[in-house]
């Protein structure tokens, strides 16, 4: 079990349901258990809500309530979302 960092998204996901989970990711290089928010534009900040200027993929996950594994694939161009996919499943 390594480290993780933690994402909120504010940004609408393809499914509802999962928008108030508290994902983890290890997406980032560099220290871990940072905080991250997707905002409800598209922009990526880091904890101390500063914008970031991130290009490429973000995978995260979480557990349901009901105990359901859900992924997500955000992907950024210049700290801009260009594109949100539910990955749940696809393993």
């Amino acid at each position: 079990m390594g480290m993780f960092d933690y994402l909120r998204c504010r940004y609408p996901l393809p499914n509802p349901d999962h928008q108030d989970l508290e994902f983890q990711t290890k997406s980032f290089p560099g220290p871990a258990l940072e905080q991250f928010e997707i905002t409800p534009d598209g922009r990526l900040l880091i904890q101390t809500w500063n914008e970031m200027n991130y290009t490429g993929e973000i995978s995260f996950h979480d557990f349901t309530p009901n105990k359901e594994w859900v992924e997500y694939c955000a992907v950024f161009l210049h700290g801009r979302l260009q594109s949100i996919t539910e990955v749940s499943g696809e393993k």
